[in-house]
């Protein structure tokens, strides 16, 4: 830090986990001698119970965190059993349909046949012949030029292919 310290408007929207904002502090803070200070909290981690406040107030705000993250990933999941789509693309093999059910619209997944077929086939080359992931994608890629999403080209690898087989 250039100045002789720092103000945030709360601990927990500038340190995400403990760990971190224990390190941030002890190198750009303690180290220097400069000051942070929280609009939201009061501490003053010069004396004891100032820095024992503060730690507090990080373990507080990485709780928090995870409350959101755990919240989030419930949601999510609730959404993904009603085939709810929530992200920009559709993966390979499905498709995005646009619906209404009572007055919400939504987006769901619905399977792209064409897609789906080379999905199966390198299931197929995968379990009846043994087929690896490098070998499916150079089948994709020479023997069978097989597209990306919208049949746009696509260069397919191991990983891609391990995706797509998940």
């Amino acid at each position: 830090l250039d100045a002789e310290g720092m103000i945030v408007y709360d601990v927990d929207r500038y340190f995400r986990s403990c760990s971190a904002g224990l390190e941030c502090f002890e190198q750009a803070f303690k180290r220097t001698n400069k000051t942070l200070v929280s609009v939201c909290q009061q501490f003053d981690t010069s004396s004891d119970d100032g820095w024992f406040n503060f730690a507090l107030y990080l373990l507080l705000a990485e709780r928090e965190l995870r409350t959101i993250n755990r919240r989030t990933m419930r949601g999510q999941e609730y959404l993904k059993d009603y085939d709810v789509h929530l992200n920009g693309t559709a993966p390979f093999g499905k498709k995005i349909v646009r619906t209404e059910l009572n007055g919400v619209k939504r987006s769901i997944l619905e399977e792209d046949p064409v897609e789906s077929k080379w999905i199966l086939e390198a299931k197929r080359l995968r379990d009846a012949y043994g087929y690896t992931y490098e070998e499916i994608a150079r089948v994709f890629n020479v023997d069978w030029e097989v597209p990306g999403k919208s049949g746009a080209p696509r260069k397919w690898d191991k990983g891609s292919i391990c995706r797509l087989l998940a």
